[in-house]
């Protein structure tokens, strides 16, 4: 593994990491952020309210800001491959051969900078091999979910050069049917994913090589739907005592009273209470729900250079990175 930016045997690192190879990740489904929900302790992934892509990550206690929060930065850094990953949207890569995942816990400003107060994840792509192959992955699933993605490894070409292409589409209706929407694609949770990554590693001499790697992806979808579990009724709430101190109580709006008297608006929908419920609903009716388009695309060139043991600690060197995201 990686954390402090060498290559070292996970026992011996001072640091709170778990660590995934891409064995393990492919057994359990693993491929972006918002799948790390249970790979490690004190880590929680859940999806943003207002995006599709986004996503919030919290460790030790200490979330990301969501996506739509686009003036924060983020107390825990996500990294592909070294580099910093700004904003939550644009965490989405799995078109990429992840080869690892680490999650490191705490804070990981000595090696990795600001906006790592609760810690870091950091993604490790494989590189291009040197052995030509093609490996394609078809799947389907509940809710009209299929996807197929593939990646192509040229093996070496003219004695120096690897190239890998990969390419991933995955689609999925929403979770919960809209009934004022009459397409199940643009229903709440529905999602629709293109994506291509291409990879190039040219080894100019026995310790030195060059790597450039870019990647397009778009995606178009709908955030989950949220929906009222209980309303305020108007009942005044007694005081409160604790520790022989007695505290009033906030009171509740009358809200349940007000939804009562009145009136639905569009035919179909039942009343406003009828969308209140502590268990989860399976239709609901809302107006407001619009897609999201994500275009996300980056290139990164770095050399490697390999000063041997002595100091393996300072073998990358990074010339030319960028990382863009923009929406529609």
């Amino acid at each position: 593994m990686t954390a402090n930016k060498r290559d070292e045997n996970l026992q011996q690192t001072p640091v709170a990491i778990s660590a995934l190879s891409s064995k393990q990740l492919e057994l359990q489904g693993l491929s972006e952020t918002k799948d790390l929900s249970a790979i490690a302790p004190n880590v929680s992934v859940v999806g943003a309210t207002t995006n599709a892509t986004a996503s919030v990550v919290t460790i030790r206690g200490i979330p990301t800001a969501a996506d739509e929060t686009m003036g924060y930065d983020s107390p825990i850094g996500i990294y592909v491959d070294g580099i910093y990953m700004a904003r939550s949207a644009a965490s989405s890569f799995e078109v990429a051969d992840i080869e690892r995942v680490e999650v490191l816990r705490g804070p990981q400003g000595t090696l990795f900078g600001r906006n790592t107060t609760g810690g870091a994840v950091n993604f490790v792509t494989r590189l291009p091999t040197e052995d030509a192959s093609l490996n394609v992955r078809l799947g389907a699933g509940n809710f009209g979910q299929y996807q197929a993605r593939g990646i192509l490894n040229t093996g070496i070409l003219g004695e120096r050069l690897r190239m890998s292409l990969g390419f991933l589409h995955r689609q999925r209706n929403g979770t919960v049917d809209n009934l004022l929407e009459p397409q199940k694609n643009r229903d709440p949770g529905a999602s629709e994913t293109n994506s291509v990554r291409w990879a190039a590693v040219v080894d100019l001499s026995d310790a030195i090589s060059l790597t450039n790697i870019f990647d397009y992806t778009r995606i178009t979808g709908l955030s989950g739907a949220f929906q009222l579990a209980a309303l305020g009724d108007g009942t005044v709430l007694a005081p409160i005592t604790v520790g022989g101190a007695t505290f009033n109580r906030v009171q509740p709006a009358n809200v349940r009273g007000y939804l009562a008297s009145a009136t639905a608006l569009n035919p179909g929908c039942g009343t406003p209470l009828s969308q209140v419920s502590s268990s989860r609903l399976s239709q609901i009716c809302n107006n407001a729900a619009a897609p999201s388009t994500d275009k996300l695309w980056g290139n990164m060139t770095r050399l490697t250079a390999d000063l041997g043991e002595r100091d393996r600690a300072l073998h990358h060197v990074t010339p030319l990175v960028a990382k863009l995201d923009w929406r529609e």
